[in-house]
């Protein structure tokens, strides 16, 4: 369901907006009176907004600003009586009504902007509350992670054929082999359990020839989930050349157009690339290579330009014309576009209110949001768990509590979903993955709701992250 944002007018008040203010409080207002509350209102410094669905009032939120005796007379936002109508909870419509409250505060000139009053039934679930559920699911996880190394020895996973590992078929190129291992070096950091170590490095130890391979663009897969988790963990030095190396080696995929090719070859921009480029800045900063931090600015800001949309949704490839380095057109859609680095916050910011502004009830999309209505509905768990990952990691880099709230508040709504026996194989012991539901290629009709490597790694990377309560988990 779409819905948009908007100021109260009057005739919402016979619309859905008493009713949705309900949820939050006793409301004792005939409409009739609400009208003369409304224009008691006009004037004063308070702002209400509406998510409104073919005319229906869903959601509310109140901005009342406040001039200081501090900060030289600055503006602060309070944002007040968030509230959704019981029947469109935890559609991500409360967090969508405060991020809109948010930016107006910011267009207004407030400096600061303070979340003073949310509906607990669609802001919630709280981390304190879902501990239980995501120690249980890391739990599963470590089963799984163990199972496969009983049951498939020096096996990499890439995704399941009817619930089992071992069983796929094509794979395209190399480019989950750093999955299974970084899952291992979550549990190692995670649990202080030492019986993950040597397996996490065993493993690992198999893709340093990759750091000098041509061929793929997805090093930073490989070596971010492995390599980087072990030198945050050790600080061995020949961890950081493998690392380096890596690193140079993905920026030499970079095309006249300014931006590292696919493996596609040298016409091809992928959006998923955007999750590699990170192991070009590190070795960067690692070596104070301007060059090579300026291919990675350059290919950022060409992906920002030419993938994500003015409405935040992403394509994802963009072709060009080889010879020129001119944008030629778009293709296709995705969902690993989240990036959290200073100079890209507000095109983050834009994907990632896109997502929640789409996305259904409990946070978990579709496998393609622009699927007509008749299929059946199919899940992409893998999707939800990058987004989860991602948002947990915005809600720490954006400055207003506000933000810093709903992000993370979203995130943790995706997990609770996932945390679900429809998600979690919890009753299911036959089946080997960890997230169900993930898709990997529908048209080829490979890893079809299934379970998928990267939808495991990134499912267990946001738990870690949501169990310790901060992105860092080594």
């Amino acid at each position: 369901m779409d819905w948009i944002l908007r100021e109260l007018t009057p005739p919402d008040l016979h619309n859905g907006f008493l009713e949705a203010l309900a949820s939050l409080s006793a409301v004792d207002l005939l409409p009739w009176q609400a009208e003369e509350v409304f224009r008691q209102r006009l004037g004063q410094s308070v702002r209400t907004y509406v998510a409104v669905h073919r005319q229906q009032v869903l959601g509310t939120a109140s901005l009342l600003v406040e001039r200081k005796y501090i900060h030289r007379g600055g503006l602060v936002g309070h944002i007040e009586d968030v509230a959704v109508h019981r029947d469109h909870q935890l559609r991500g419509i409360g967090t969508a009504l405060v991020g809109h409250a948010t930016e107006e505060a910011r267009q207004l000139g407030c400096y600061k902007v303070l979340l003073d009053c949310v509906s607990t039934s669609d802001l919630s679930p709280t981390r304190e509350s879902l501990l239980p559920a995501l120690r249980r699911a890391l739990d599963l996880a470590a089963g799984r992670a163990q199972l496969i190394l009983d049951r498939y020895p020096n096996y990499l996973p890439m995704y399941t054929v009817g619930g089992k590992w071992g069983r796929e078929g094509e794979r395209w190129t190399h480019w989950c082999e750093g999955f299974f291992p970084g899952i291992l070096w979550l549990l190692h950091h995670a649990t202080g359990d030492a019986s993950w170590r040597h397996p996490s490095r065993s493993l690992s130890r198999r893709l340093e020839p990759r750091q000098h391979d041509r061929a793929v663009h997805d090093l930073g897969f490989l070596f971010f989930s492995t390599y980087l988790r072990e030198y945050h963990q050790t600080g061995e030095p020949h961890l950081r050349d493998v690392l380096i190396q890596a690193g140079r080696t993905l920026a030499l995929r970079r095309q006249k157009g300014g931006y590292l090719c696919s493996f596609l070859g040298p016409h091809s921009l992928f959006i998923d690339i955007m999750m590699n480029v990170g192991l070009v800045f590190w070795a960067a900063r690692e070596t104070g290579d301007a060059d090579l931090f300026r291919v990675a600015r350059e290919h950022c800001q060409t992906t920002a330009r030419h993938l994500v949309r003015p409405d935040g949704s992403t394509a994802h490839e963009g072709l060009f014309d080889v010879e020129t380095g001119q944008f030629l057109r778009q293709s296709t859609q995705t969902a690993w576009g989240l990036s959290a680095e200073d100079e890209f916050l507000d095109v983050a910011r834009r994907c990632a209110d896109c997502y929640l502004r789409r996305a259904p009830a409990g946070l978990v999309p579709p496998w393609d949001f622009d699927l007509p209505p008749d299929p059946p509905p199919l899940w992409d768990s893998s999707a939800a768990a990058i987004t989860a990952s991602g948002l947990w990691d915005l809600s720490e880099v954006v400055d207003e509590p506000g933000d810093q709230q709903r992000y993370r508040t979203a995130a943790l709504t995706i997990l609770q979903t996932l945390c679900t026996d429809e998600f979690l194989p919890l009753r299911r012991p036959e089946w080997e993955g960890i997230l169900m539901h993930g898709v990997y290629h529908f048209h080829k009709g490979l890893g079809v709701d299934e379970s998928v490597a990267w939808g495991d790694y990134l499912f267990v990377e946001a738990l870690v992250k949501a169990i310790a309560g901060k992105s860092e988990v080594g």
